[in-house]
């Protein structure tokens, strides 16, 4: 943690991970995600995405294995072809935010 500035300077702190392929939202936010556990702020995981295949279920798994690291907050990044992979939310990736 070299470039953390100290507790007096951050209140939340921020991880992004995506599906490149075949990863689980837990594959998608390591190694970043067990680097910044230890800091007693709220993690947001600040950005996040995966393709359209089986898109609801990766969203419903990451919410659920966001609750269980204790995760503070999420924000899905929603955008075309990032380097092959497109991250649009699909109708059904939407609805698994609001089960």
């Amino acid at each position: 943690m070299d470039y953390y500035p100290g507790d007096e300077y951050v209140d939340i702190v921020g991880v992004d991970g995506f599906n490149w392929g075949n990863s689980t939202f837990s594959q998608a936010i390591e190694p970043a995600f067990s680097q910044v556990k230890g800091i007693r702020k709220p993690i947001w995981i600040t950005s996040f995405g995966t393709g359209p295949a089986n898109q609801a279920a990766w969203i419903t798994d990451a919410i659920a294995q966001a609750k269980a690291k204790g995760i503070s907050g999420l924000i899905y990044f929603s955008y075309p072809d990032q380097g092959g992979t497109d991250f649009t939310l699909t109708p059904e990736g939407l609805a698994a935010f609001h089960p």
